[in-house]
């Protein structure tokens, strides 16, 4: 039954009559229209029906169910539950309508196929002789009610305020009315809108345009394979619309979501262009299989394999974004199934949550033109205080002078700081304590020398672009919609960008009870990439930046880029001075190239048998296909190494093939008015293929032909892997009395992934609801509006494994000086599925009709058989395999509360959520033995029972050894001088030992990736014609180890450092702040040991966006023959409050080489490129 209408306008006349002649032609026009079109249909359609003892509703079904009439009306204005009888036998419509609506207030309007019901207009006059003059001689208003883009509201009604005087608009959503007086106020409400009162103020014309109200919409939330009303949900599910990812200028719809939606951690952890984005539903749920959420875009599921498509150049390298194809302006909406009752009917792939992507589709009307566009200029976000040039060479000249003290004393010799390097020498000091002649101006103070700032030269201003065109309309047999979408992004490291061309085309075509739709969207995008993250070894440009010494020059006076800075054949590295290339010369030397052709399509075929029985058939398939090219050229030098070096260069090509086949029967119905029945059964097959071959290249002649042709190949390979997934699922739901909701669900999933005895893995779930509202003792309450109460079980699986981790698999092997073959891996056949139990409770409560709403959720998530790599005996011929094991569990609290107001001509609301997240192990394996790895740069991770995932597992220190009394009465490692860091002796032993046995280990946890809570606050505001949005999002209690700073804040004077080093530790008179330990070239006392020193806050805020916008009026609009025209000017992750001494709170730096987030070493920075602000103008028009 439809709730709500709207028809288009109807063509205008030139009349110019009076106001008399007008309104009786504009009748006498609607009635002829009104007899020709039911001349067409209704006049011809006979009805046959007999029903006694229903409901009017039941009536109005049934003529709908046996003819071709659609009936429109307004759910608050009709007495839909009156019970009626009627008896017709080929009876013409409006003769059966006259006797159900005979004696009430309600009346109808037959125009075609469609049955307008309305009450009946009335104009209330007092009873006396007075009141009837005070009528009649009132004030007399007129206008036009419109929705928000113009299109005129038919129906809707007007009612002057204190009184039951009141009318409804015409066809043209135009309306006359008189008031008592000039100073009177219309209330103004149409079904799906927000009620408006307007004043008249002596105004005889008033235009009003009314806003869709979503709190009042019957909104369809998608919960696999289907959808259910909103108010009918009772798992938990987070919903985002298009509205909620508008005005914001991003290469991809995730970064549009972040801090919207409570429970889901949206990481940014890389602000390359195109690159990586994370996010976390409810925790990390996993030790050694996927955590990221599985991806369905209008029930196509995709594949995660393609993340490291391209293959990587570092273990460091942020891999792509597999959601880049999805063009943002392209999307409706957003469902992220939370819970593992929602999530439950996609089985294996759950435990991490669904996100439900719907794009648009095209809706009945005439041609509907929109164009897009977005151009923004972008900067990083922040900057890192380093030394200049001058500082710089002052803490160089500090370390080298502490190096040589600590040799002199060491060796019983005289001198000091002031000894020549000559003297130095002659004492046979080390390099590392002589004084690099290029710093010797700098120390004497000589002006106007090499200063260079060299972030100011690998950052740049850059400008971003995004066009889209879309066309849609249609009627109610067949609509369209179709996209164009061009994104160009250039990157705010040099010579990186992404640019994406993509296209979408959805056709939907319904003829009867046959209804079909295809829905394509190929695409194809380019990325230059930039080594931007990593260690300055790895020619990491960030860290290269950030370490390279400010006194050398970008370029030399022949504009040839300058290397002296880059180690030892050169005096710089006769001085033990840390090699560095150039970064500018790293960043526009290497040409790396990734590009992606992405073809999303489906088509399903639907038929309904019966009154609620349909069948449908689904078809999709997900191609991709990625070539990287990469090639560094000659004139890049190689570290340590002077003069050209040898080029290389790589091609890699990888295709992705992914198809499903899914086969659904849903049955709906209505039975005996109180128990509402939803049935679904299905089954799917998936499979999944991927073919990649690379080439590696060396000896190139010259930079001239970078193709691999001109090379000599020294490297090659390909793989081909498969897997395929079979599926059986069900699920019915049943509602008593629009009251009680109970929902349970079934899948079964067999598996290739998994081994023979463990190939199906069985997923069930139940949820129920209580629609509180809906009882008798809250029917009529004014202050509660909504209140449903939710619990939910529910059982899912992870199957983020390697294709053939259960497989025997066998390779190339040398026993002796004989090449063959031996197994690589061990066979277990007895390996299963992760899975996850899950048990919400929740609450959604709705206020003063609406107007505050809250939403309550607790979750406990249990993990079990755990995939984890372990040792094994070395009888079986192998180190370590692949084992179900241990246990983990996730339980938090998440809310969201809102609050709107729109029932003013400033037009508001706000919203707010929170969500917290205990992760913790609760077994591993029999003995529970920690798992202890290691990160970079001696960093490492504990994994053990009653602490999260993948903790810092580091030294910890207690400030810096400021006397030498401190020092002598502390424990400390071997050398530790005053100045240097004092370490904690946790296992209480009376020494400092890292990695020795556990009793006399004296590392400790310091420090978690995972936050505390996440939240996020967005609201939006309105007056007139401008409108204002904002999203800021934020993170509390998570840690960072800032390896980076191992470097950047060494006080070694090899690299640049950060500014704090200049409140250092110089002497027992000037300690500095009692944290920066002293200058030195070669640190005493494991001051470069990873310790907590390292280990910084990750808490921020971030203002995510900003947007402010117009509308321009609707009489300008008329005149254009525009319907909607509006400008904006948006701000995109302006700043970011942290006390987080890097670049991005966020940042998440160690990647595993075989493809995926290391789960258990999270948190890393070894430079990482930046987050980018941006400042953008928007033009959005429609005709």
């Amino acid at each position: 039954m439809k709730k709500e209408f709207k028809l288009k306008k109807f063509a205008s006349f030139p009349l110019k009559f009076d106001l008399k002649m007008k309104l009786t032609t504009l009748l006498l026009i609607v009635s002829l229209f009104q007899l020709q079109a039911n001349e067409s249909y209704a006049q011809i359609t006979k009805v046959t029906i007999n029903l006694e003892n229903v409901t009017l509703e039941n009536v109005l079904n049934e003529i709908e169910s046996v003819t071709e009439f659609k009936f429109f009306f307004n759910y608050n204005e009709f007495n839909y539950g009156k019970i009626v009888s009627v008896y017709a036998k080929k009876e013409r419509i409006s003769s059966i309508l006259e006797r159900l609506f005979d004696g009430t207030d309600m009346s109808f309007k037959v125009i075609d196929k469609q049955i307008i019901l309305s009450r009946k207009k009335t104009t209330a006059l007092s009873k006396s002789a007075n009141d009837d003059i005070s009528i009649l001689q009132g004030f007399t208003v007129s206008g036009t009610v419109t929705d928000d883009i113009g299109q005129p509201l038919l129906g809707a009604n007007i009612l002057e305020k204190g009184t039951s005087n009141g009318t409804q608009t015409d066809f043209d959503g135009k309306f006359i009315l008189e008031t008592r007086d000039e100073n009177a106020t219309l209330i103004v409400s149409y079904i799906g809108f927000a009620v408006q009162e307007i004043n008249v103020n002596s105004r005889k014309t008033i235009n009003i345009s009314l806003n869709e109200d979503a709190a009042q919409l019957d909104q369809i939330v998608l919960v696999g394979y289907g959808g259910v009303r909103k108010e009918d949900v009772s798992t938990a599910v987070g919903i985002v619309d298009a509205d909620d990812l508008a005005n914001q200028l991003t290469t991809g719809f995730d970064q549009a979501i972040s801090g919207k939606v409570a429970g889901v951690q949206v990481l940014q952890t890389s602000g390359s262009p195109g690159g990586n984005i994370s996010i976390r539903v409810r925790g990390t749920s996993s030790i050694g299989a996927g955590n990221e959420p599985l991806y369905v875009i209008d029930g196509i599921p995709l594949s995660g394999d393609t993340k490291f498509a391209g293959g990587s150049t570092s273990q460091y390298e942020t891999p792509t974004n597999p959601l880049n194809a999805i063009n943002t302006n392209d999307i409706e909406s957003i469902q992220i199934l939370k819970d593992a009752a929602a999530a439950a009917i996609y089985g294996s792939r759950g435990s991490n949550g669904v996100v439900l992507i719907t794009t648009k589709k095209g809706k009945s009307g005439d041609l509907k033109v929109n164009y897009n566009v977005n151009v923004g200029v972008q900067a990083v976000t922040k900057k890192i205080d380093l030394l200049d040039a001058y500082q710089y060479s002052g803490l160089t000249f500090e370390a080298r002078n502490n190096t040589y003290q600590d040799f002199l004393n060491k060796n019983n010799l005289m001198g000091g700081p002031g000894d020549s390097n000559d003297i130095r020498i002659a004492n046979g000091a080390p390099s590392n304590s002589l004084v690099p002649h290029q710093i010797l101006p700098y120390l004497d103070g000589t002006k106007g020398l090499t200063n260079t700032d060299w972030q100011d030269e690998i950052f740049n201003s850059a400008l971003i672009t995004n066009h889209t065109l879309t066309f849609s309309g249609g009627s109610e047999k067949i609509k369209y919609f179709v996209s164009g979408n061009y994104l160009d992004q250039d990157g705010v490291v040099i010579n990186s960008g992404f640019k994406k061309y993509g296209t979408r085309i959805n056709l939907d075509l319904t003829s009867g009870k046959f209804h079909t739709g295809i829905n394509i969207a190929p695409s194809y995008s380019v990325t230059n990439k930039v080594n931007s993250e990593g260690r300055y070894a790895d020619e990491g440009v960030i860290a290269l930046a950030l370490g390279s010494a400010p006194i050398f020059p970008v370029t030399n006076e022949d504009g040839s880029y300058n290397y002296e800075g880059n180690g030892n054949t050169r005096s710089w590295g006769s001085y033990s001075q840390s090699g560095q290339l150039n970064p500018v010369a790293v960043a526009n030397l290497t040409q790396d190239e990734l590009s992606q052709i992405n073809f999303l399509g489906n088509i399903f075929f639907e038929y309904e048998f019966i009154d609620g029985l349909k069948y449908k058939l689904s078809l999709g398939t997900d191609l991709n296909s990625f070539r990287r090219n990469y090639y560094r050229p000659s004139t890049l030098e190689k570290r340590f190494t002077q003069g050209a070096s040898v080029p290389t260069g790589f091609s890699r090509s990888d295709q992705f093939t992914n198809w499903v086949i899914e086969n659904t029967l849903n049955y709906n119905t209505l039975y005996q008015e109180d128990h509402s029945i939803n049935v679904l059964v299905g089954y799917t097959v998936q499979k999944n293929r991927v073919d990649s071959n690379y080439l590696n290249a060396t000896n190139f002649p010259n930079d001239l032909v970078q193709t691999l042709n001109a090379g000599s190949v020294t490297d090659g390979g390909s793989r081909t892997e498969e897997y395929s997934l079979l599926s059986y699922l069900a699920r019915a739901q049943y509602g008593f009395k629009d009251k009680y909701l109970l929902t349970a669900s079934m899948r079964a999933d067999g598996s290739s992934r998994f081994g023979a005895n463990n190939k199906w893995g069985y997923f069930p779930s139940v949820s129920a609801a209580w629609k509180v509202t809906n009882e008798s003792f809250l029917e009529n309450s004014e202050l509660i509006s909504d209140l449903k109460l939710r619990a939910s079980y529910g059982v899912t699986g992870n199957f983020e494994i390697g294709n053939y981790t259960t497989q025997g698999l066998i390779s190339t092997s040398n026993y002796g000086e004989e090449a063959g073959l031996a197994p690589s891996t061990a066979l277990n056949d007895d390996l299963t599925w992760e899975r996850t139990y899950s048990t919400n409770f929740g609450l959604n409560l709705g206020l003063f009709n609406n107007k505050v709403s809250l939403e309550v959720d607790h979750y406990i998530s249990n993990t079990e058989d755990l995939l984890l790599n372990l040792p094994v005996s070395t009888v079986s011929g192998f180190s370590k395999s692949i084992q179900n094991i241990g246990r983990l569990q996730n339980k938090g609290w998440e809310f969201l509360v809102g609050y709107r107001d729109n029932d003013h001509k400033l037009k508001w609301d706000v919203n707010f959520n929170i969500a917290t997240n205990k992760n913790e192990v609760k077994e591993l394996g029999p003995e529970n033995e920690p798992i202890i790895v290691r990160g970079g740069a001696y960093n490492f991770f504990i994994t053990r029972v009653g602490d999260p995932i993948g903790s810092y597992y580091t030294l910890v220190t207690d400030g810096i050894f400021e006397t030498q009394e401190e020092l002598d009465n502390s424990p400390h490692f071997s050398g530790a001088q005053v100045g240097d860091l004092k370490f904690v002796d946790v296992s209480g032993d009376g020494s400092i030992t890292q990695g020795g046995s556990p009793e006399q280990e004296d590392r400790a946890i310091t420090g978690n990736y995972a936050p505390d809570y996440t939240f996020g606050i967005s609201g939006s505001l309105s007056y007139e014609n401008f409108d204002l949005g904002f999203n800021i999002q934020g993170s509390q209690g998570g840690e960072i180890n800032n390896l980076l700073s191992r470097y950047i804040n060494n006080v070694e004077g090899n690299f640049n450092n950060r500014t704090d080093v200049l409140n250092r530790y110089v002497s027992p008179t000037q300690t500095g702040n009692g944290t920066i330990y002293r200058a030195n070239r070669v640190a005493t006392g494991r001051n470069g040991w990873t310790s907590d020193w390292h280990v910084e806050d990750a808490s921020f805020i971030r203002l995510q966006n900003v947007s402010l916008g117009y509308n321009f009026p609707k009489n300008l609009l008329e005149k254009l023959k525009f319907d909607q025209l509006r400008i904006s000017l948006t701000g995109q992750n302006l700043f970011t409050i942290s006390d987080y001494s890097g670049y991005n709170p966020e940042v998440n730096g160690r990647f595993n080489v075989g493809g995926g987030l290391n789960n258990i070493t999270p948190g890393e920075d070894y430079g990482t490129y930046p987050l980018a602000k941006t400042i953008s103008f928007g033009l959005n028009v429609s005709f």
